[in-house]
């Protein structure tokens, strides 16, 4: 039974620490892309749908740093 304890709380703990990951490395990305946000596509800063699509759309527009995180990108699949 203590086994079956220490083994969820093992998971548990590796489980939180996979989503920080995640986390950090999707902020990494945001990071990296929010000037251009700011300068390709400012109408849509409020809303995340709008903004992914106008990025989207201005895709070959984003600075280096932004376009890494895109498909094909070297750092593209960090990020989902």
């Amino acid at each position: 039974m203590l086994g079956r304890i220490v083994g969820a709380v093992v998971l548990a703990m590796l489980a939180s620490g996979a989503i920080a990951q995640e986390e950090d490395r999707y902020a990494q990305a945001r990071l990296a892309c929010l000037g251009d946000v700011v300068r390709l596509c400012p109408e849509a800063m409020l809303d995340a749908d709008q903004a992914r699509a106008c990025m989207k759309d201005k895709k070959k527009l984003v600075s280096p740093g932004c376009a890494e995180f895109y498909p094909g990108g070297k750092r593209a699949a960090e990020v989902r």
